[in-house]
């Protein structure tokens, strides 16, 4: 009988440490569960979050750069309407312009002025002025006074010699690069 007993109370404490183990693993298992789910949500969260403020950051910048975009159109409009106001309202720059045969006083003036509207707007790269009667071209870069042939901006020479170009041309300066 003494031995029953033991081997009743061997069983029992097996028993035990069996239910012991399933509950650590029980525990342990949803702890892993929970952690993963934990993970998983807060990964989750993140990632929207960051998308989130992504998107917001990138819609700011886009907006700022459009802003900027928009206000840089508008300053070369406004400076190119004020470049033509100051040659077409410059008597020196209008004589040379209406020259019928080649006069150096009157292109040395016509230089001058272009120099001085040059200094007040230093993005201009150059001036090109063309008198088609006297077929004579002065280009601010260069300072030089040259028939259309030795032009170095063929694409603008191209333009003054098409017909139809110089049919339909209304006066106003022609933007180059």
């Amino acid at each position: 009988m003494n031995m029953g007993k033991k081997l009743q109370i061997g069983l029992k404490l097996n028993r035990n440490e069996k239910d012991d183990k399933s509950f650590f693993s029980m525990l342990s298992i949803s702890f892993l569960i929970t952690s993963i789910i934990t993970c998983v949500l807060l990964s989750t969260l993140l990632a929207a979050v960051f998308i989130r403020f992504l998107t917001q950051s990138v819609r700011e910048n886009t907006q700022q750069l459009l802003a900027q975009t928009n206000y840089a159109i508008e300053k070369i409009s406004d400076d190119a309407n004020r470049l033509e106001r100051l040659l077409f309202s410059n008597n020196e720059i209008m004589t040379y312009l209406s020259l019928t045969s080649p006069n150096t006083t009157a292109t040395v003036q016509a230089q001058l002025e272009v120099d001085k509207i040059r200094l007040t707007m230093p993005y201009v790269q150059s001036i090109y002025l063309y008198n088609a009667q006297i077929d004579n071209m002065y280009c601010s870069d260069t300072g030089h006074q040259v028939s259309l042939e030795s032009m170095t901006d063929q694409e603008m020479f191209r333009r003054l010699k098409d017909s139809e170009f110089a049919e339909s041309y209304d006066g106003r300066p022609l933007p180059g690069q």
